[in-house]
C-alpha cells in the first residue's frame, strides 16, 4: 500500500494524527506516530517533513512520524535542506499547546465533588 499508492497512504497518516489528538477538552498530544513499514521516509520524505509542521502547528507541539528508513532519510533530508531545518526550529519554538478549559477532567471532577460538599 505504502509503495503502490503513497499519497493515500500519507493522507491515512495524517488522519490518523489528528484522529490521535483528538477533539475539544479531550484533546491530547501525540509526540510521535510510527509506521511499522520502511518505504515511506525514504521516497517521500519531503512530504511526510511538511505534514509534521502541518500537524505540529494543529496541536501547538512537535509531532515525529517515525519508521524503519526515517532516521536515515530524516538525516539525509536535513543535510540537504538547511534552510527548512532552520524554519522548523524558529516555527517548533513559538508553538504552544492547544488546552481546553480545564488542565485534565480530574481537576474538573475536583471541583464538582467540592461543590456537592458544600466546600
Amino acid at each position: 500500500f505504502l509503495r503502490v499508492q503513497p499519497r493515500a497512504a500519507l493522507a491515512a497518516i495524517e488522519k490518523e494524527a489528528i484522529r490521535r489528538m483528538g477533539r475539544g477538552v479531550r484533546r491530547g498530544q501525540v509526540a510521535e506516530l510510527r509506521i511499522l513499514e520502511p518505504g515511506l521516509w525514504s521516497a517521500h520524505s519531503g512530504s511526510i517533513w511538511e505534514m509534521e509542521l502541518r500537524l505540529a502547528e494543529k496541536q501547538g507541539a512537535e509531532l515525529r512520524i517515525l519508521a524503519p528508513d526515517e532516521p536515515e532519510a530524516r538525516a539525509a533530508f536535513e543535510a540537504t535542506h538547511a534552510e527548512k531545518v532552520h524554519r522548523r526550529k524558529e516555527l517548533l519554538a513559538t508553538l504552544a499547546p492547544h488546552v481546553g478549559l480545564f488542565a485534565n477532567e480530574d481537576a474538573d471532577d475536583s471541583v464538582e465533588e467540592s461543590v456537592e460538599d458544600g466546600t
